[in-house]
Order: structure tokens, then C-alpha cells, then sequence
């Protein structure tokens, strides 16, 4: 193996080590599962040409993902000026090992879409887009939204939709577009890791006032800035249950943040119908899939926050277990604990369902249609688990591993509906809803027995 592969190796196993000491086995993993399952259901339903486009698709997005979310935040860590000074040549192997993982996946995008006869012209150039706009959101170059704008706007013009529709179909309009962004992506990559100086500061300052101060990540913290102090307030805990004790020590207040957030979901749903009042795109459905399916999908990662932001309120949590009202025995702490987080979860949940219909419901669905919007709200229940485990051990994980693991269970009902669907003719959304419920109630029977078994939760991680 060549020095500068070596080089490659390391400089991407450092990175995936500061998300995680086993990033790079879960990350693979996941991609493994999901790649089979994906190609196993596809060739069932549509035939071994489209199971071969997902096989290389599958793995193509996760790796796009992965790249994005974890690697890219981590390689800005190692190009600090420090270790640039100490580690010569550092700056530009990172350069490099970041264009060539990007342009494999982006690669194996291609190759996968082309055997898939239904697949959109432009989910290339979307995920090249979106790719690099992210990265450079994250590493806090706020022009990077200037890569995914134009992508919202056929949601908000008949004359883009008509207008990307017919482009996308000539011959030749999408390799010059993709090839456009594979050149763009060159530079983008580049202003990632500025050679130190002002610049490198410059994105350190912008990263750490979107991250809250905390220059942690912490989700859902870059929003507490714009949320009002009101909705902010925990007022249960004027009352001085223990319960509502232990939510000041959960972090940021994510019942709150829901209510905030569904009000500009809302307005902005508003704002897209007062639009396309009057024209042909009134009666497209696809703004309101979009928006429904952005809220079912907030539940998970919701969920997912939890445990990755209770590691932050450590100092709080020391103090919850000094007041009076704390109980000191580990098993009835735990109790509490999980009852208040699991109150906590429904009440998001139930939220983001009601959100969700009423929305669907302005929208014009209804009937049937409006019953299998709520039993895909039923199906996302499973990532109520994530919340509940032995928090006193908890490893040190980032929010994209727990959101990864709640979207995966919200998954396992569907799919089971596609199983037993596709091999026994039962129907998918009784299958699929089933699944959902009782995975729930499982898994949430034995994470309680588990957390309740546990050492005291708080502070939480300090047995790690």
C-alpha cells in the first residue's frame, strides 16, 4: 500500500473516531443491512434490473450521508491550526480524501440510477446539491444554502416545475448539470479547510453561534436563539412535582420546540397554498407530501435527541440529585425518569400526529387517505424506545447514531408490511401497523426493565 493510501486510512479512521470509537463498524453495518434489505424487497416487487439499481444506490446514499453528517464535522476538527502546523501536508490529504469519497458515492449514484427505469432526472444533482450545501452549513459558510435553494422552488412556481420538468428531459441537459456541480464541488470542498488564519476562526465563530455556544453539535440547540422565552419556560415546574424537576434537566424544552416549530410549518404551508391559488399546481399534492412527511419524520429525531443532549446537562443533572424532592432510591429515580421522558415522547408524538392530519387535512386529503396519514404517525411509535436505557452507562454517541437507530425502527413496520404483503397477500397497512404496535410495546416493556435494573441515571454517563 502507497504512503499516501496510508495516509487516506488514517486521516479517515481519526475522523470517524472523534463521532464515535466504533463509528466505522456501526457505520458500516448499517450500510450492509440496509443495502440487502433494500435490494431483497426491490427485486421482489420490481425484478433483479431495479434490485441491482438499489444495490448500488443503497450504499451510495449512505455513504453520501455519512460523509456529510459525520465525516466532514470531524475532518474540520483535524485541520485545526495546531495539528495542521504539526502534521505537514495534513490539510491537503484531508482536501483529497474528501473529493474522492464524494465523488465514489456521487459516482455510485450514477451507476445505480440508470438501471432504475422510474427514477427522477434530478435526484442526482438534489443529492449533489444538498450534499455539499449541508457540508458547508455545518462547517459554518452560511452561502452553502445558496447550493439547495433552487431545488425548493418548483414547490413554490408552476412555471419552475414545467420549466425543471421539461430541461430535465432533453438529451444531455442532466450530465452537464451534474458535471457543473462536480466542478463546484472542487472549490466547495476546498473553502472547507482554510489554511488557518482568520478564515479558520471566522468559520470556528460562525460554527459555535449555530451550535449554541457549545461547539458540541447539540441538535435542535442552534434553534433555542429564536424560540420565545415563553415557550422556552418549563411552567410545570412551578408546581414542584418531581417530575416536572427532572424535565429542567433534560435539556432544552422539545415540547416547546415542537408547538414553535408546527406554527412555522404551518404558516409556511399557508404561504405555498396563497401562492398557487388560481393556477394548475393548486390541486398538486406534492407540497403537502412534502411538509406531512417532513413532520412524521420529526418524531424519530426528536426522540433521538434525548439521550444525545442529556450527556450536555450534566452540572443540572448533579443538582436535580441533591433536592429534596429527588428520590434517592436508583430504582424509583429511574421509574420517574422514564415515565416523565415517556409522557414527554407521547405528548411530541401526539402533537406531530394531530400537526400532521389537520395539515393534510387543509390540504384536501380525505377520507381513507387521511386514515393511512395517521397510521403512518401510528408507525414511527417504535422510536419511543430509544429514550429509555441505562443512561448512568450511557456510551458516548452522537445524535446521528441514535437518529439513525429511531428512523430504523420506524422503518421495521413498513417493511414488515411490504413482507407480508409481497410473500403472504395480507394487507400491507394491517400488517405494517401491527408490526408498529406491538414493537413498541416490546421494546418499551424491556428498556423500562432494563432502565429501572439500572444504576441512578443522573448524572447521566458518569459510569462510562
Amino acid at each position: 500500500m502507497s504512503a499516501r493510501l496510508v495516509q487516506y486510512r488514517l486521516l479517515w479512521q481519526a475522523a470517524h473516531a472523534q463521532a464515535h470509537p466504533r463509528a466505522q463498524a456501526i457505520l458500516w453495518s448499517v450500510i450492509v443491512i440496509l443495502t440487502v434489505a433494500v435490494t431483497a424487497l426491490m427485486g421482489a416487487v420490481h425484478g433483479a434490473q431495479v434490485a441491482a439499481g438499489w444495490a448500488l444506490s443503497t450504499p451510495a446514499g449512505g455513504l453520501l450521508f455519512a460523509w456529510t453528517m459525520a465525516f466532514i464535522p470531524s475532518a474540520l476538527g483535524l485541520n485545526h491550526p495546531a495539528n495542521a502546523q504539526l502534521v505537514p501536508g495534513m490539510r491537503r490529504r484531508l482536501i483529497e480524501l474528501a473529493l474522492l469519497v464524494w465523488f465514489a458515492a456521487i459516482g455510485l449514484l450514477a451507476a445505480g440510477l440508470q438501471l432504475i427505469p422510474d427514477a427522477s432526472h434530478l435526484v442526482l444533482p438534489w443529492a449533489m446539491a444538498m450534499t455539499l450545501g449541508v457540508a458547508t452549513l455545518m462547517a459554518g459558510v452560511g452561502a452553502g444554502v445558496v447550493l439547495m435553494l433552487p431545488f425548493f422552488f418548483p414547490f413554490l412556481s408552476t412555471g419552475w416545475q414545467a420549466w425543471l420538468r421539461d430541461a430535465a428531459t432533453q438529451p444531455g441537459v442532466m450530465p452537464l448539470l451534474a458535471t457543473g456541480m462536480a466542478i463546484l464541488a472542487v472549490p466547495v470542498v476546498w473553502t472547507l479547510f482554510p489554511s488557518g488564519g482568520e478564515r479558520h476562526w471566522a468559520m470556528l465563530e460562525h460554527r459555535t453561534l449555530m451550535m449554541d455556544g457549545s461547539g458540541k453539535g447539540g441538535f435542535l440547540a442552534g434553534l433555542k436563539p429564536y424560540v420565545p422565552q415563553r415557550l422556552r419556560q418549563r411552567r410545570p415546574s412551578a408546581q414542584g412535582t418531581p417530575g416536572a424537576l427532572l424535565l429542567r434537566a433534560l435539556g432544552p424544552d422539545l415540547f416547546a420546540l415542537t408547538a414553535w416549530g408546527s406554527l412555522g410549518a404551518a404558516l409556511a404551508f399557508a404561504g405555498i397554498t396563497w401562492h398557487l391559488r388560481g393556477t394548475p399546481a393548486a390541486g398538486d399534492p406534492a407540497p403537502i407530501w412534502l411538509i406531512s412527511g417532513s413532520f412524521i419524520l420529526c418524531f424519530p429525531l426528536l426522540a433521538a435527541a434525548v439521550p444525545a443532549m442529556l450527556v450536555r446537562t450534566r452540572g443540572e443533572q448533579a443538582l436535580v440529585r441533591l433536592a429534596p424532592l429527588s428520590p434517592i432510591d436508583p430504582a424509583r429515580f429511574n421509574k420517574l425518569l422514564a415515565r416523565t421522558m415517556l409522557r414527554q415522547g407521547l405528548a411530541i408524538w401526539a402533537w406531530i400526529s394531530a400537526a400532521t392530519l389537520l395539515l393534510a387535512f387543509a390540504g384536501g386529503v380525505r377520507g381513507m387517505e387521511l386514515v393511512w396519514q395517521a397510521c403512518v404517525c401510528c408507525m414511527t411509535l417504535p422510536a419511543l424506545a430509544v429514550v429509555l436505557r441505562d443512561h448512568a452507562h450511557m456510551p458516548r454517541l452522537g445524535a446521528l447514531f441514535y437518529g439513525l437507530a429511531a428512523v430504523g425502527l420506524g422503518c421495521i413496520g413498513p417493511i414488515a408490511g411490504v413482507v407480508g404483503f409481497k410473500w403472504l397477500g395480507l394487507s400491507w397497512w394491517s400488517v405494517a401497523m401491527v408490526t408498529a404496535l406491538m414493537l413498541t410495546a416490546v421494546l418499551v416493556r424491556h428498556r423500562w426493565r432494563l432502565m429501572c435494573a439500572a444504576p441512578i441515571a443522573f448524572p447521566a454517563g458518569r459510569l462510562d
